[in-house]
């Protein structure tokens, strides 16, 4: 008698074992097939252009962006002394050119004259800084841009000149805008209300509200679920800056971020690619 309940338990406890290990799975499948959506939606967004093999900031960095297909390329202007918006990050000019001025100190065909190449010494590989209307131009309908207006030098005049190569250029549609300033932000708006602004955040903000945004450019180490789905709230997009890993892609990405701006988006187009199969293969 004993030994019969023994053997009932022994087969009821095996039952129960592999009636949890089945939902387990199958939870964890769905959370896979969750995962796999949100790596398919989220924006891809090259900073500075994808730049290990080209400088960053330049045309040969765009071009690379196109043909890898993302959905951004993320880049930074300022204003030479002569009124012309380049695409230059740094204030300062020596990091990438060995010239130690700022843009707003010199005029475009000293700008043009720079070289911005990798290897400066070699005289047959030369970079240009490029335009913003060059730029504009290159992207055309092949990729987005978000453009980053530096708070360097005549920033009123840099964002009035801004507005008037996108608006030129019919590019309202196919770029955003966005800055450490706001005050930047609300020029632009100002201008043109068509093209969407965002604020970069470099730390915490106690009320977004406060704001009149389209959407917020948050620094990594500030992003958490909380303040995405503050932000979603407001029916704004969050975009989180500069994860390079995928450890620190898949966090962004479970937070459900709107995308993602990263020096490395070849991880992000091999995700999606790999998700777009999975959840195809899922349904």
């Amino acid at each position: 008698m004993k030994k019969r309940i023994y053997k009932k338990l022994i087969l009821m406890t095996i039952i129960l074992f592999f009636c949890g290990f089945l939902s387990f799975n199958s939870t964890d499948l769905k959370a896979d097939t969750n995962n796999n959506k949100n790596d398919k939606n989220i924006t891809v967004i090259a900073h500075r252009g994808i730049y290990f093999n080209e400088p960053e900031n330049s045309l040969k960095a765009i071009e690379d962006s196109i043909k890898h297909k993302v959905d951004y390329v993320e880049i930074d202007v300022q204003e030479t002394s002569d009124g012309v918006v380049v695409l230059m990050h740094d204030k300062s000019l020596k990091r990438l050119t060995g010239v130690n001025r700022t843009v707003d100190e010199l005029s475009y065909r000293e700008i043009e004259s720079l070289n911005i190449s990798r290897n400066v010494f070699n005289k047959k590989e030369i970079t240009r800084i490029p335009t913003l209307s060059d730029v504009i131009q290159k992207c055309n309908d092949k990729v987005k841009l978000i453009i980053e207006i530096k708070p360097y030098g005549n920033t009123e005049d840099l964002t009035n000149k801004v507005v008037e190569i996108i608006r030129q250029n019919n590019f309202e549609n196919k770029c955003l805008v966005h800055s450490l300033s706001y005050n930047i932000l609300c020029n632009v708006k100002r201008i043109d209300p068509e093209i969407q602004i965002g604020y970069i955040m470099c730390r915490p903000v106690r009320d977004i509200s406060l704001f009149d945004l389209d959407f917020y450019s948050v620094r990594s180490t500030c992003a958490t679920k909380g303040l995405v789905n503050i932000i979603h709230r407001e029916n704004k997009r969050i975009f989180v800056w500069t994860v390079d890993n995928q450890y620190g892609m898949q966090r962004v990405i479970k937070l459900k971020a709107d995308g993602i701006i990263t020096d490395r988006p070849s991880i992000l187009i091999n995700k999606r690619i790999s998700s777009h199969s999975k959840v195809k293969s899922f349904n």
